[in-house]
């Protein structure tokens, strides 16, 4: 939780910001006081939070609700399909195999698209 005394620095003026960290606008810190502030803060670096590995990556684009719902309806399709093709020797069931490729191809390239792969 942020200490409520702490300034909400981006909603000050220019003019208040330089008063309160005490450095000259036009020069910025004397090197005495820029290496004092370094050892006191140490530097100006964004914590490593380490990269995320390819399959994480992945198991985020295919846990969204609609991404399963849309697994769901191609595995119910294709289910469907086969049941079909195999009880109507082979006359009936492409509709549903060929939806269950469509949505299928659907969800690989909205998860190439939303991994930046494609």
């Amino acid at each position: 939780m942020k200490d409520e005394k702490e300034p909400l620095w981006h909603t000050l003026p220019v003019d208040e910001i330089v008063r309160r960290l005490g450095i000259v606008l036009q020069t910025g810190l004397d090197e005495d006081e820029a290496r004092r502030r370094l050892e006191q803060h140490g530097p100006n670096e964004l914590a490593d939070r380490g990269a995320r590995s390819p399959w994480s990556i992945l198991w985020g684009q295919l846990k969204g609700t609609l991404v399963v719902i849309l697994i769901l309806a191609a595995m119910g399709s294709a289910g469907i399909g086969i049941f079909e093709l195999s009880h109507s020797g082979r006359q009936r069931g492409w509709d549903e195999i060929y939806d269950a490729i469509a949505i299928a191809v659907i969800i690989i390239m909205n998860t190439a698209n939303s991994s930046g792969t494609c």
